[in-house]
Order: C-alpha cells, then structure tokens, then sequence
C-alpha cells in the first residue's frame, strides 16, 4: 500500500482479550496509510476499550471521541461467555475533526441479519453502512485491515 492513500480505516476486530493483539501495529499502519487528516475507526466490545486505547496510542495521531454503535443483535458466542454487548464502542483517532458528518450514536435503521458468509462474527450490512456514511464519503478509499 502506498502511504498516504486511505480516507478511512474501519475495523471490527474480535471482542474477546485473547485478540487484543490483533491491534498492535494498527495506529503505526493508520500514521502511514490514512491521507493527513482523515480517520481510524476501531470498534470494540465494552470490556477494554482502555487495553484498545493503549495499542492504538501513537503520538501522530490524536484520540478525538468513543461512538456508541446500538447492535440489533449479539452474537452467540459472546453470550456465551457472559459478554452481551447491545452497544459496541467505536474508538475514534485522527488528525483534524472536519465536525461535519459524526455523531456521538449509530443506531441502524432496521434489524440487519448478521451476515457469517466470510467470518463467523460477521456484522450486519446496516451497521456497517451507517458507520461508512459517517466518516467517509462516497468515492474514498476505505481499509479493514482486520
């Protein structure tokens, strides 16, 4: 990837502590691939946004705000442990806040099936759509690194 060509980072890593590496290197990755500016959005469950907070710090990049994300559904495998997330936090980090196109909530318009057919903990298209028109417009370069 050439640096400096993303609008948007966007990533759902799984919940559970066990993947809380799969964060390491993603602000260094953001720093270098995002357009001066622009934004990595992190979701994650509401058990660690601070251990999340703490990979993604990076002194290029500054936090701005944590978004609550209204799920329609949980999945099974979290209820299983105990975790039933209603809400995911989105962890907001970038250089200038344009103010334009952010809330504070993302609630879907209607009950989205959670799509498995790529990983079993797939989000719903909805959910993922809501967030895309927030921090991106149409026509820019959008990254899940995940």
């Amino acid at each position: 990837m050439e640096a400096e060509r993303l609008d948007l980072i966007l990533t759902d890593p799984p919940y559970p502590a066990e993947y809380l590496d799969c964060l390491n290197g993603l602000a260094e990755f953001a720093v270098y691939a995002l357009t001066a500016g622009r934004f990595l959005v992190t979701m994650t469950g509401q058990t660690f946004p601070p251990d999340v907070m703490t990979r993604l710090a990076h002194p290029s990049m500054n936090y701005q705000w944590s978004m609550r994300i209204n799920l329609q559904r949980v999945h099974a495998s979290l209820a299983a442990q105990g975790d039933e997330p209603r809400q995911a936090c989105a962890l907001v980090r970038q250089g200038e806040y344009d103010g334009e196109r952010v809330t504070d909530v993302v609630t879907p318009k209607h009950v989205d099936e959670q799509d498995t057919r790529y990983h079993e903990w797939g989000q719903g298209e909805d959910d993922v759509r809501r967030l895309l028109a927030a921090f991106a417009a149409l026509g820019q370069s959008v990254c899940d690194p995940s």
